[in-house]
């Protein structure tokens, strides 16, 4: 049996078999579910099947509500996470809001990097399969911020497009639609 522990510090999986318990709190191996709900304040317990029901409308309906908020002035600080680039932070908020067991990952290579550790990312070529809310990633590839320089929400794909919600776009979050080309996008993740 699997449960998920929600602490302050990260996601704490407990495998209990024959009376005996491991737990794993290290956040980069969360392997009980990569669905499970986001760390909270408070310690909770929550069955891994509860922690399973992730929903991509809910993702995109979470990213709309976000639509024109805006960072404090010019000083890249909002409420996702401390004061730098946002576009990851925002990405990785929405959807720990909506139950993914993601890191809060200030740059975009690393939420590439996630999604290949739980067989979640894919590549140039599959872009066509990108849905509602999975991440693409703009630039070459995860490596560094000069090739992995931005993220979005997919909103809707339609027609070789996709639109994306996007954090830290001209300082805020805002609803930006693109030709879906690996010569824009690198990859995408599924949440």
């Amino acid at each position: 049996m699997k449960r998920v522990f929600l602490a302050a510090a990260g996601v704490v999986t407990a495998t209990v078999l024959a009376g005996t318990a491991t737990a794993d709190a290290t956040p980069s191996t969360q392997t009980a579910s990569h669905k499970t709900i986001a760390a909270s304040s408070s310690q909770t317990e929550v069955p891994a099947a509860a922690a399973s029901r992730v929903s991509r409308t809910n993702i995109v309906r979470i990213a709309r509500s976000q639509l024109g908020y805006a960072e404090r002035g010019t000083t890249n600080c909002t409420k996702y996470g401390p004061c730098e680039e946002w576009c990851s932070l925002f990405a990785t908020w929405v959807w720990r809001r909506a139950g993914v067991a993601i890191p809060k990952y200030a740059f975009t290579g690393d939420v590439y990097r996630w999604g290949l550790r739980h067989h979640l990312a894919y590549g140039k070529g599959a872009l066509r399969r990108a849905k509602p809310g999975d991440v693409l990633l703009f630039g070459t590839g995860p490596g560094n911020t000069r090739t992995s320089t931005h993220i979005g929400i997919v909103e809707k794909v339609s027609g070789g497009r996709v639109t994306l919600i996007e954090g830290n776009s001209a300082n805020k979050v805002r609803r930006r639609s693109y030709a879906l080309t690996a010569r824009t996008f690198y990859g995408g993740v599924r949440p």
